[in-house]
C-alpha cells in the first residue's frame, strides 16, 4: 500500500506552533509496516511548548491522501500457450493448442486473488485474446476480474505493469466499469506485442504482473425515461390532477439503491436549457411513496426551483422526508459523483461527469431532505434529438451514481478535545483578517506613492519650462529669485560657471538678492539660446534688468517672505499661479 500522510501535533496556544511530519507515496509492506520519524519531539517539550495539558494528554491529527494498493504476482504460463493465435509459433504443440483455442473460444490464466474496496479481485491473462474482440488475429489481453459483490456495478481505477526490464509494458491509469457479472474492458495488448512470450521472463517462463488499485466504488444505475414535450402539454391541461403529479409525468423520475440497501430517487428536469438532475434520499419504506393517498405527517409537498422564463406552471414534488434509517444522535455523510452515460455512434460507452462534482450531503434522523441539485453540461435539445447518443432504444437516459464515501458519524456530545480545533479556527480567522487589513494598507500606500511621484514629475516639468520673454511688470527681486533658480539648474548641468553673489541681505525682504552680474550672465545665456533658435537679440532685450519697471507704491509696503521651491517669495503680490507670466 502506498499513501501520502501527514502527522500534525496540535499546539494548545496557537496553530502556527503546530509540528507536522509529511511523507509522500510511502510504501507499507509486510516487511516495512511502519513509517514516520524515529525522533520527532522530546517528551519533555510536550508540556513546555504547550502540546500536552495538565493530565499529559496531547492531540495528533492524521491526514491521508492518494491511497493505493499494490499487488504483485508471477503467473506461470504453460509453454503451449505461448504461440500466436494463427499457429505461427515455433512449435507444433503451439499450433495444436492454437487450433484448440479457436474451438474452445477462450483460454484464461488467473492469478491469486486480492481484497480491495470490499471486493475480491484477480488478474486474468488471455494469451489469445477474447472472442468478444471481433478481430483477427486476436491480440493478448489482460483483465481485472471481480470475484464478489455482483449486486451493483463498480467503477474501478487501476494501473497495470506487465513484464520486467526492457520488456515492460505499462497501461497507464485505467478508469473502467465492472458490470454485474464482474466483466471489465481490460487492457488489450494490440499494437504492443503480438504474443505473450514477448513480455515473459525467458528463464522462469513466468509473466510478472504489477497491479496498482486506486479506487473501486459501487455504482447505482437509474434509468430515467425521456418525457416527450407534448406529454407535458397534456399534463398542463389536466388541471388539479396534473398538478398533483408535480406538473411532470411520474416516468420522469427513477429509483435506485445504494450498497446499504438505502433507496434514492433521481428526477430529470428537461424544461431548462441544460439538463438538471435532482437527487433525493428516501427511506426504504418510501418505496410506496408514489401512492398519493399517503397521509403520513412526515410526507410533505415541496415546491422545486422554478425558472419562470422557461416554465409556465408551478411544479410540486413529493418526498418522503423521514430519515428513520439514520440512528439517533448520528450523522450520515454521503459523497458521490454523477455521470450521464453516452453511447457514441462508433460503439462503446462514455461517462459525462456532472458539473461541480463531487457532491456531498449530511443526513440526520429528524431532518428533511429537500434534494440536491446537480447540473449537467448537456443541452436538453440534444436529449430530444431523434438519434441522441444519450438516449437508448427504450427512450431512457442512463444515470450512474458513484458512491465515493458513506460514513456514519457520532457527534452528540461536545468534548474538551474540540476546544483546540475551535481555538485554531478562531486564530486562523483573525490571521486572515489581519492579513487582509495589512494588504489594504499596503495598497493605499502604493497608491499614495504613485500619486506623489506623479505630482513630483508634474512639478519638475513645470519648473523646466522657462519663458522666452518674461513680463516687464514683474518685481525685480522676484525676477532675481527666478534667475537664481535657473542659474543653479544650469550649473548642475555644467553649462555655466559659478558667478560671485552678494551675501548681504536686502533692505526689505530679508533674503539674499542676486548680484547684477548674475542677471547679466543669465541674460547673455538666454540671448545665445534665442539666437540659436533664430529669434535674434531683440527678444532678449526685455530680459534686461533695466527693462523692469520700478516698484509700485501700493506694493512697496508689502513684506516678502522666504522664497518657495520655485524661487518665488511666498508673500509676493506676484506669487499667483494664475499669473500668465508663470
Amino acid at each position: 500500500c502506498c499513501v501520502d500522510f501527514t502527522l500534525t501535533l496540535l499546539n494548545r496556544e496557537h496553530f502556527s506552533r503546530n509540528e507536522s511530519l509529511s511523507e509522500k507515496q510511502t510504501p507499507f509492506t509486510v516487511d516495512s509496516p511502519a513509517h514516520g520519524a524515529a525522533k520527532w519531539l522530546p517528551l519533555a517539550e510536550l508540556a513546555e511548548r504547550r502540546f500536552a495539558d495538565e493530565t499529559g494528554e496531547f492531540l495528533v491529527e492524521l491526514s491521508m491522501a492518494n491511497v493505493s494498493t499494490m499487488f504483485d504476482a508471477d503467473i506461470k504460463i504453460p509453454p503451449h500457450y505461448m504461440g500466436s493465435p494463427l499457429g505461427m509459433g515455433g512449435h507444433d504443440e503451439g499450433r495444436r493448442y492454437s487450433t484448440a483455442m479457436q474451438q474452445q473460444h477462450i483460454v484464461k490464466i488467473e492469478s491469486p486473488f486480492l481484497s480491495f474496496g470490499g471486493f475480491e479481485w484477480n488478474v486474468v491473462v488471455l494469451p489469445f485474446g477474447s472472442p468478444e474482440d471481433n478481430e483477427s488475429p486476436r491480440a493478448p489481453k489482460v483483465l481485472l476480474n471481480r470475484l464478489t459483490g455482483f449486486e451493483h456495478p463498480c467503477r474501478v481505477q487501476y494501473r497495470l505493469v506487465l513484464g520486467g526490464g526492457k520488456n515492460t509494458v505499462e497501461s497507464g491509469l485505467l478508469d473502467q466499469i465492472s458490470d454485474l457479472s464482474g466483466r471489465i474492458r481490460g487492457f488489450p495488448l494490440k499494437g504492443i506485442c503480438n504474443s505473450i512470450r514477448e513480455i515473459m521472463s525467458p528463464r522462469s517462463g513466468q509473466l510478472h504482473v504489477h497491479l496498482q488499485m486506486v479506487s473501486a466504488n459501487v455504482i447505482s444505475e437509474a434509468k430515467v425515461p425521456i418525457v416527450p414535450q407534448q406529454t407535458n402539454n397534456i399534463n398542463m391541461q389536466q388541471g388539479p390532477a396534473g398538478m398533483g403529479l408535480g406538473g411532470l409525468s411520474p416516468s420522469s423520475t427513477a429509483n435506485c439503491y445504494d450498497r446499504d440497501k438505502q433507496a434514492w430517487t433521481v428526477e430529470a428536469d428537461f424544461e431548462r436549457d441544460y439538463l438538471r438532475l435532482k437527487r433525493g434520499r428516501l427511506d426504504p419504506l418510501s418505496r410506496v411513496a408514489k401512492d398519493t393517498r399517503a397521509t403520513n405527517e412526515s410526507s410533505l409537498l415541496l415546491p422545486t426551483a422554478i425558472n419562470m422564463n422557461r416554465m409556465k406552471r408551478f411544479l410540486l414534488k413529493l418526498f418522503y422526508a423521514d430519515m428513520g434509517a439514520v440512528p439517533r444522535n448520528h450523522l450520515r455523510y454521503v459523497a458521490w459523483n454523477t455521470y450521464v452515460i453516452r453511447a457514441p455512434p462508433g460503439g462503446g460507452k462514455e461517462s459525462v461527469l456532472a458539473v461541480n462534482a463531487p457532491h456531498s450531503a449530511y443526513y440526520v434522523q429528524d431532518g428533511m431532505d429537500l434534494g440536491v441539485l446537480i447540473d449537467v453540461d448537456i443541452p436538453t435539445r440534444v436529449l430530444r434529438e431523434q438519434l441522441s447518443p444519450y438516449v437508448d432504444s427504450s427512450n431512457q437516459l442512463t444515470i450512474h451514481i458513484e458512491w465515493l464515501d458513506n460514513q456514519l458519524l457520532f457527534g452528540a456530545n461536545y468534548h474538551r478535545y474540540d476546544d483546540i480545533a475551535r481555538i485554531h479556527q478562531q486564530q486562523m480567522r483573525r490571521e486572515v483578517a489581519a492579513l487582509q487589513s495589512e494588504n489594504y494598507t499596503l495598497e493605499r500606500q502604493v497608491f499614495s506613492y504613485q500619486k506623489s511621484i506623479s505630482s513630483y514629475q508634474a512639478q519638475t516639468n513645470q519648473s523646466n519650462m522657462v519663458p522666452l520673454v518674461p513680463n516687464a511688470g514683474r518685481h525685480p527681486i522676484q525676477q532675481g529669485h527666478q534667475a537664481q533658480g535657473m542659474q543653479q539648474m544650469l550649473q548642475s548641468q555644467g553649462q555655466v560657471h559659478q558667478p560671485p553673489t552678494n551675501a548681504s541681505p536686502g533692505p526689505r525682504c530679508g533674503v539674499v538678492p542676486p548680484g547684477r552680474e548674475v542677471i547679466e550672465d543669465t541674460d547673455e545665456m538666454l540671448a545665445r539660446r534665442l539666437a540659436a533658435h533664430g529669434l535674434g537679440n531683440s527678444a532678449a532685450a526685455g530680459h534686461n534688468a533695466l527693462a523692469y519697471g520700478s516698484i509700485q507704491p501700493d506694493h512697496a509696503s508689502t513684506k516678502l517672505g522666504p522664497p518657495d521651491n520655485l524661487g518665488r517669495s511666498t508673500a509676493s503680490p506676484h506669487n499667483n499661479l494664475d499669473d500668465p507670466g508663470y
